[in-house]
């Protein structure tokens, strides 16, 4: 269960339930546009828990390969 109150490292609070949604459905690439989660400490955080950040065109760059 997600829990709106728990800390997350990332700078905009709107994007919590993002991070939180990645990391309990066990994702290996987390999709998106939002630079927030490219740049420490999300990303740093997000890649210790072996979750690439991709753009889409990186995405489907990775899955063409």
């Amino acid at each position: 269960m997600l829990d709106p109150l728990s800390r997350a490292p990332i700078r905009d609070p709107n994007d919590i339930f993002v991070l939180q949604t990645a990391l309990s459905g066990k994702a290996d690439v987390l999709c998106t546009g939002d630079q927030d989660f490219f740049a420490p400490p999300a990303s740093i955080f997000l890649a210790s828990c072996g979750i690439a950040v991709l753009t889409d065109a990186q995405l489907i760059r990775r899955l063409e390969a």
